[in-house]
């Protein structure tokens, strides 16, 4: 079956707007444009494509980011990153294929607005204590959780956040490390699941928008200061889990 062949161009239209509109607001929050797109992705597409054609696109928003904010990598925390998001990008994507574990959507919303409040409520506090070796573990349970759900927002930001990074520092720290998880869940995906021309197909075109965003993104990134950065951050992951929670 040709699963082409049942959009309409405005549902294309929607796929590359979704693509823009997720990662403008994620350059402005170091994150979250993936999970910004899924509902309207959950419109146009059937949901059991949703996840592979998110990953499509994220590499290439992500491949993109990397390269716009490639001064403001920090290799430190990559290398505590990496092993774990691969590892766990491709046991994620084994799960994807066998499971459905609707719950952890739910875990996972509760873990993001729990840290975006206590911003709010405890200003000036870091909600945990977050060291460099942390991140490996962080690392692992995030590809997982990704691979499984297909979007898990800002999930890591709080990581980073109460480590001490910076905004363009997180930004582009982050655009690797995703890059990195989501080229392994693609491994896992084509591997483990069928229509691979359908989902790469829409992949590529919410991967155009994302380009688009990137660029916008960056401009208005470079308006805003530190704390109204954080701010937006932690205001992202309250919306992001009541998303993930509906």
């Amino acid at each position: 079956m040709d699963l082409t062949t049942d959009l309409s161009l405005l549902a294309y239209a929607g796929i590359f707007i979704a693509g823009v509109l997720g990662w403008i607001f994620s350059s402005l929050a170091a994150g979250g444009g993936a999970l910004l797109s899924v509902p309207l992705l959950n419109a146009l597409l059937p949901l059991n494509m949703v996840a592979p054609i998110l990953c499509t696109g994220s590499v290439i928003g992500s491949f993109h980011r990397a390269w716009l904010y490639r001064k403001q990598v920090n290799w430190q925390i990559l290398a505590w990153l990496m092993p774990g998001i691969i590892s766990g990008a491709l046991l994620g994507s084994w799960l994807f294929s066998r499971l459905s574990i609707p719950w952890l959507s739910a875990l996972v919303a509760l873990f993001l607005i729990g840290n975006g409040l206590s911003h709010y409520l405890w200003p000036g506090k870091a909600s945990f204590t977050m060291r460099l070796p942390y991140f490996s573990a962080a690392g692992f349970i995030t590809a997982v959780l990704s691979a499984v759900i297909g979007a898990v927002g800002p999930i890591l930001n709080p990581f980073y956040l109460n480590y001490g990074a910076d905004k363009e520092e997180m930004l582009g720290t982050k655009a690797v490390s995703s890059c990195v998880m989501q080229l392994a869940k693609l491994v896992g995906y084509f591997y483990f699941l069928e229509q691979a021309q359908f989902w790469l197909m829409m992949g590529l075109i919410l991967g155009g928008g994302a380009i688009i965003g990137n660029r916008i993104g960056k401009k208005l990134l470079e308006q805003i200061s530190k704390q109204q950065f954080k701010h937006i951050a932690n205001g992202l992951l309250i919306i992001s889990g009541g998303l993930m929670l509906l």
